[in-house]
């Protein structure tokens, strides 16, 4: 690679310095994609599995809040204002379940399964809820009693049925968050890797140029000295010049080739002058 010798000193030293740029950015856009990536699969879980366990802890609640209400009513007594406040409560139990189950269903990404388990829990809870709605109407209408025998004959098996579908929806949730937190940590350990190889790539061509640049400047350096070394020595003779370089010290050999030459010319015409006067 003789070009490199006819690049000056300063040029060579900025060779190593855009290696090392190019080096670093390449680490540098390494590691802000796997940020990126990150916090994008961190967006995605909490855009899908964390609300949607959310949403279903919520339905859950609802579902157990609106149940309560109805059952309490059931046991009240000549308290008109306290069967209202009680139909109150029940229907923002109501509201809960509703709303919940809408934001949870407006959720994409979901896998058949999960569409499925969903499509049966809302089924289910149409079901609870006419039955929920029939004991309320009966207290309401003063007779307790008659929606006690309404939710104990088929509201209370409806709640134990729908319980079962909504705990079925947050476990496959759990499994889906699961899974997403696992495929995240296995990505950004590849990640973590992928930079670490890469910094070491980095590291051994930068080391390698460093050397081969430093070599490139010792080298001629050493023949340089030898050669002062000769002159020193007091030897002016013509020498096979060893360095043809087009940088600083291909400059520098010309000039000492040049001193040779002056001094050797100079110790000529002495020992010629010498000669003439001692004949």
């Amino acid at each position: 690679m003789g070009w490199i010798n006819n690049l000056r000193v300063a040029y060579k030293m900025l060779i190593l310095a855009v290696i090392a740029v190019i080096g670093m950015s390449f680490i540098g856009y390494s590691g802000y994609s796997a940020i990126t990536k990150a916090k994008t699969d961190m967006d995605t879980m909490y855009s899908t599995s964390v609300r949607s366990l959310d949403y279903v802890g919520q339905i859950r609640f609802g579902i157990r809040y609106a149940q309560g209400m109805a059952v309490i009513t059931t046991t009240v007594r000549n308290d008109p204002q306290r069967v209202q406040t009680l139909q109150q409560k029940y229907q923002d139990g109501i509201k809960i379940v509703e709303e919940n189950l809408q934001q949870y269903e407006a959720i994409p990404g979901r896998t058949e399964e999960m569409k499925a388990e969903l499509m049966e829990t809302k089924a289910r809870w149409q079901r609870l809820k006419a039955n929920l709605d029939e004991v309320m109407k009966d207290c309401m209408a003063g007779q307790p009693e008659a929606g006690l025998v309404s939710y104990n004959a088929t509201g209370s098996k409806e709640a134990n049925d729908i319980r079962a579908h909504v705990d079925g929806l947050a476990s496959m949730e759990t499994a889906e968050a699961e899974q997403l937190n696992t495929q995240n940590n296995a990505e950004t350990g590849a990640a973590i890797r992928n930079m670490v190889i890469q910094l070491l790539v980095t590291l051994i061509i930068l080391i390698a140029a460093s050397l081969w640049i430093t070599k490139e400047i010792t080298n001629p350096l050493q023949k340089m000295m030898m050669a002062l070394e000769r002159l020193k020595g007091g030897d002016f003779s013509n020498h096979a010049r060893t360095i043809n370089r087009g940088d600083e010290f291909g400059e520098m050999a010309d000039k000492v080739a040049e001193v040779r030459m002056s001094l050797n010319k100079l110790m000529h015409n002495t020992s010629t002058t010498a000669e003439q006067l001692a004949a």
